[in-house]
């Protein structure tokens, strides 16, 4: 004869499992000890790599471009919180530092006249180069990847 639920009524019934407190506070402790272990690993950091094509090095070309790149950022889940440069005149202008303080970017900057200290950024623009040259990206009308 079969029971309400499709059993053959001998299986044993199911009784949930009951902790104890000091067993649910020793599950809860290894629980977080694992959390905190991995927390305490060195976040793993991938770099992406974006480029938005501007008229010129002014300001009033790199702001628009440096604003579709942060949103862009912010798009995939990335929450820009610092932006990284050279000393170029465009990113010290006064226009540049203002957006960057209204958006709570932190700005750093490398040394101006040493490419070298600034390498990783280096070797991305190169990279940019080589692909625009190459045609695997196209630029519109009067824009190209200056250096």
């Amino acid at each position: 004869m079969k029971d309400h639920d499709g059993g053959d009524g001998n299986a044993a019934e199911y009784e949930p499992s009951i902790m104890g407190e000091d067993e649910q506070k020793e599950s809860e402790s290894k629980c977080l000890e694992k959390a905190v272990g991995e927390l305490s690993q060195p976040a793993k950091v991938r770099h992406v790599t974006l480029m938005e094509p501007v008229g010129s090095r002014n300001v009033k070309h790199v702001m628009p471009a440096m604003d579709a790149l942060v949103t862009r950022m912010r798009c995939m889940g990335v929450c820009v919180t610092r932006v990284r440069s050279d000393r170029a005149k465009e990113l010290l202008a006064r226009k540049f530092r203002s957006w960057v303080a209204q958006r709570s970017i932190m700005h750093t900057f490398t040394a101006g006249d040493d490419p070298q200290s600034n390498g990783h950024c280096e070797a991305e623009v190169n990279q940019l180069k080589r692909r625009t040259r190459s045609g695997k990206y196209h630029l519109a009308p009067g824009h190209a990847i200056r250096h």
